[in-house]
């Protein structure tokens, strides 16, 4: 089994927004890799993203299609440069779509990823509904090959 495919699963935990004040959510954001390759006939392969709420009171995840908004960056020249988002964008046909994580939930996001390069993604949330959602956290970096590439 090729390296990449075999390397431990990466892990953010945030405790809040800065310092931890009495009561702000303890959300943990993890992928399922550290490398994935895209696949050589499709030319893509899935990042999975899971989301756990650890904390004692539920956060609000918003998105247009889908639930989550992500904002997401890709390793350029040496800096992290904004590269685009997923399901920040909504059409006049869509609203946005609103999703509550409770207490020990945890929410696990398939994304059919085609890019490759070495990327982080930034989480939106709020503490209440319909409120201005702000990022939350930066994730852990990843890395996606070219298809057969190691």
């Amino acid at each position: 089994m090729p390296r990449y495919l075999r390397a431990a699963p990466l892990l953010v935990t945030v405790l809040g927004c800065s310092p931890v004040a009495p009561g702000q959510p303890l959300l943990t954001l993890a992928t399922d890799r550290a490398e994935y390759a895209l696949d050589t006939a499709t030319a893509r392969t899935t990042v999975q993203l899971t989301v756990l709420n650890g904390g004692p009171s539920p956060v609000y995840l918003a998105g247009c299609p889908e639930v989550p908004g992500l904002l997401v960056d890709r390793y350029e020249a040496g800096a992290w440069q904004e590269a685009f988002q997923i399901n920040t964008a909504c059409l006049a046909i869509y609203g946005t779509v609103y999703r509550s994580l409770g207490a020990g939930d945890t929410l696990i996001v398939r994304l059919n990823w085609w890019a490759p390069g070495k990327f982080r993604l930034h989480l939106y949330y709020g503490l209440a509904r319909q409120q201005e959602y702000e990022r939350l956290l930066t994730g852990p970096s990843f890395v996606v090959h070219q298809s057969g590439a190691p």
